[in-house]
């Protein structure tokens, strides 16, 4: 959005997004990437709005999940009914860091393999590079576009990942599909840019010289 949004543009994407959290509670980053995209352009009362749409139906559901919760902490019911104490009763502190070393490699692996169609490769280093060019094209593209939205939604998503004590597979990255389809399309057409210009540089220059 931009200054020419109207306010109740972004009421309406709170409602949606509050909606799309009780679907999946995998929209929670949500309520922080988009007011925080709000934010980056100064549009204060967009970013109130949108927080302030989508936080009831946040809260409603956690104070009705809290007051219905079972009672039992056995791994198997923790695992469908409490993600948070589900995380706490498998990662102690001295395991974050390499909880975090595994879904960074998981999160590259993963994104790879999804805009690979899950290509059946031993050729990991494709999939790392496929997905490094995924990413610093979604860089470039939320850069030329300005939609900072994309770029705020996309990194929270992927941080809750990383924090995950599962490895970020393609399911789990499906939900950024067309976003890192966007950008990966965004860096090959870039660099087919550059190679272009830099193999038309010497034939400009052997027509220089041709003609002096």
């Amino acid at each position: 959005g931009d200054g020419s949004t109207p306010a109740w543009y972004a009421a309406a994407a709170g409602l949606l997004a509050g909606l799309a959290f009780l679907t999946r509670t995998v929209g929670l980053p949500l309520l922080i990437a988009v007011p925080l995209g709000f934010a980056w352009k100064r549009l204060y009362r967009h970013a109130a709005l949108f927080a302030g749409c989508m936080l009831p139906a946040v809260v409603s559901w956690q104070l009705w999940t809290a007051l219905h919760a079972s009672k039992a902490h056995d791994i198997v019911t923790l695992y469908y009914t409490n993600y948070f104490a589900f995380l706490l009763e498998n990662v102690s502190l001295s395991d974050v860091p390499l909880v975090l070393w595994h879904n960074l490699d998981g999160l590259l692996t993963g994104i790879g393999r999804l805009l690979l169609f899950d290509v059946q490769t031993e050729w990991v280093f494709l999939e790392r590079l496929v997905a490094f060019g995924a990413i610093m094209g979604c860089i470039r593209l939320v850069r030329r576009s300005g939609k900072v939205h994309f770029g705020f939604a996309a990194s929270g998503h992927a941080l809750m990942l990383v924090l995950w004590c599962y490895k970020p597979d393609q399911r789990f990255l499906f939900p950024l599909f067309p976003f890192l389809l966007a950008g990966l399309w965004t860096e090959v057409t870039n660099l087919f840019k550059a190679v272009s210009a830099s193999w038309a540089k010497p034939a400009l220059a052997a027509t220089r010289s041709a003609s002096a």
